[in-house]
């Protein structure tokens, strides 16, 4: 059943995602340091835009952002390229931005000592070589924050590791609700699969949110799992919610107070 929050959802995801790099920068420009960004923005640099104009406000300071971006599919990289003001070279307008829009698959970093921030938004299965990328121990560095994107619903996907389908599959048997199925268990089955090796690093699990951004038919379930050892999260509650995704049989408009509710809860995050 499709609701009229399905247009939002996405942009609701990313918004936290993008609250919490907001807070994240400006704890970081704050002390006039530099700060490094590895984003995936396909054809969609909403994000993108918004923390280079956030470091334009900031340009005052002695800080830099580093900001590279990474794309695969040709047609997707030729259409992007210099889409943006600030891909253009000589751009005079934003001093203190140093932009690499890249044609290849995301890597681990590769330029910063210490606040770094990633956002792997895959999309995709939770493979072992995406974790074993977001989880190289370049990417876990001091004051940093890393936040990945996957599918919630795995088919004949066999490069998952099998630690992540059997915590999700032992979730599952030990659920008392009827009206779930497995999916609804893979975003603790990856966090729980991630922060143990995130750990030893200082960090800890901020976000988890799970959604479906389209009730249409093809919607996949995903979630957004965010990472930090940042002290700028040090007094932070851990954020959880599920967004267009019920797990019970409820009314449509039971759906659509509860979708408003839990999209108002992201916003102010």
């Amino acid at each position: 059943m499709q609701s009229k929050f399905d247009n939002k959802i996405k942009a609701v995801t990313r918004q936290v995602v993008l609250n919490q790099y907001m807070k994240f920068a400006e704890s970081v420009f704050k002390k006039n340091e530099d700060l490094t960004a590895y984003t995936l923005p396909a054809d969609m640099w909403t994000f993108e835009q918004q923390i280079v104009d956030h470091a334009l406000y900031h340009s005052n300071t002695k800080s830099e952002l580093n900001l590279t971006c990474f794309e695969c599919d040709p047609a997707t990289y030729k259409h992007n390229t210099d889409s943006r003001y600030f891909m253009l070279n000589g751009n005079e307008l934003h001093t203190r931005l140093n932009f690499e829009y890249k044609f290849d698959f995301m890597h681990r970093n590769l330029h910063a000592k210490k606040n770094f921030f990633m956002w792997a938004d895959f999309c995709g299965c939770p493979t072992q070589e995406r974790l074993d990328m977001v989880l190289n121990k370049k990417n876990l560095i001091a004051n940093s924050l890393i936040f990945v994107t996957f599918a919630c619903r795995w088919r004949n996907c066999y490069t998952i590791p099998k630690t992540i389908v059997d915590m999700r599959d032992d979730l599952f048997a030990h659920d008392l609700n009827p009206h779930k199925s497995s999916s609804h268990h893979a975003s603790n089955a990856i966090q729980s699969y991630m922060h143990p090796l995130m750990k030893p690093f200082g960090f800890r699990p901020i976000v988890n949110l799970e959604y479906i951004a389209n009730q249409g038919g093809g919607a996949t379930s995903m979630c957004v799992l965010g990472f930090s050892n940042s002290p700028t999260f040090n007094r932070t509650k851990f954020f959880r919610k599920t967004l267009n995704w019920f797990k019970g049989v409820t009314s449509s408009e039971v759906r659509e107070v509860q979708n408003y509710l839990d999209i108002q809860a992201c916003l102010n995050h």
